[in-house]
């Protein structure tokens, strides 16, 4: 480990800067305000490191120069490929100090050069990006071998928590919030909501059709007009704080992705939004066809267990295999006077306080909301 970095002089900063300190050692300097940066689904991380170039001084943040072609493909040969987000961030500066508790996005040679701390990755495609207090602690990117543009930000302390997969909010979270109360914040409310909730897409929370009806449409995507349930962006804004959120859609993955950007509230991030590449094609040999079965086997690798997932759909069919874990509500063609979504947040609101989901019996939620 490069424990040279605590006593290192700041190669980046400029002279005038050098002199630079806290309003408390410095008094006759008034203290700089933190400006904060507004993270919602549209701010792309170039909107982001355009701030930090801008408030470098404000934000205590020392860039370094960015990284070179041959310095990214040199790290690519030896530790793995990187996503567009990270080389970008990279092509910006290649590595960054901090004030705040030597916090620092590491070099991309350093991480190579140490091939840091293994024990805490979850796989050989992740790395650590970001360190505190000389590798106390550090934040990783588990990057997918087969998309490399998919990656989740995790921290893997005592168990591996996932925190994004947007290097931009993770990038606001410091900003704005800094280690503590922002990093680490996210941390404990990430562990404290370790019950994963998992909601199916058409016919659940929207539908979708190719005319349209009576009513107008909330949006239009492509040649559909799309309805969205009642009190959606209610429900989804209250029971995120009670669990951690997944979308999980057997229809076509870009498709998925463009609708959840439309209906999702800016206050929430989803662990994962998952479409049909993620199923697994099943034969139902009674009516000989076949469907797309979602196995929540696949969540292990997220840090979650079988007994804290429920899954929240229309058709049972999609997930034989994980009956314990279901609940099934009624399908949504597009009544605006349905109430499902309130009936349905009353109930998991029970189920939240379950020390395993899979033992409660579900059928008959509705009229039986005991939890028993």
């Amino acid at each position: 480990m490069k424990f040279f970095n605590l006593f290192k002089p700041n190669a980046a900063a400029k002279p005038d800067q050098l002199n630079d300190q806290p309003a408390e050692n410095n008094p006759g300097h008034p203290p700089i305000e933190k400006e904060k940066i507004t993270y919602s689904s549209d701010t792309t991380l170039t909107d982001v490191l355009n701030y930090i170039r801008n408030n470098t001084v404000q934000l205590g943040i020392q860039l370094n120069n960015p990284a070179t072609d041959t310095e990214i493909e040199a790290f690519e040969a030896q530790i793995t490929r990187l996503p567009e987000d990270f080389k970008m961030l990279y092509r910006f500066s290649n590595g960054f100090e901090t004030d705040q508790d030597l916090f620092r996005l590491i070099p991309l040679a350093e991480i190579a050069e140490n091939d840091l701390d293994k024990d805490y990755l979850v796989n050989d495609s992740s790395f650590h990006f970001t360190e505190y207090m000389i590798y106390s602690d550090m934040w990783s990117v588990d990057t997918n071998k087969e998309e490399t543009n998919k990656y989740s930000i995790y921290n893997k302390t005592n168990t591996v928590v996932y925190l994004t997969n947007s290097l931009a909010e993770f990038l606001c979270v410091f900003i704005n919030k800094g280690i503590y109360d922002g990093l680490y914040g996210w941390i404990e409310t990430k562990e404290r909501s370790g019950r994963l909730l998992v909601l199916d897409l058409d016919e659940t929370l929207i539908h979708a059709a190719e005319k349209e009806s009576g009513v107008p449409a909330d949006f239009q995507f492509d040649k559909y007009f799309v309805y969205k349930r009642p009190h959606l962006d209610k429900f989804l804004t209250d029971i995120s704080k009670h669990y951690t959120l997944g979308i999980w859609s057997s229809a076509d993955d870009k498709y998925v992705t463009e609708i959840v950007n439309k209906i999702k509230p800016d206050n929430i991030t989803f662990e994962i939004i998952w479409g049909r590449s993620r199923c697994t094609l099943k034969h139902n040999r009674t009516y000989d066809n076949y469907y797309f079965e979602k196995k929540l086997d696949k969540l292990k690798r997220k840090g979650f267990k079988l007994e804290q997932i429920i899954i929240v759909y229309d058709t049972p069919e999609k997930s034989t295999s994980n009956y314990g874990n279901a609940v099934y509500i009624k399908e949504f063609t597009g009544d605006t006077a349905d109430e499902e979504l309130m009936h349905l947040y009353d109930y998991l609101l029970i189920l939240k306080n379950a020390d395993n989901v899979r033992t409660i019996e579900k059928r008959g939620w509705r009229e039986n909301k005991s939890g028993s």
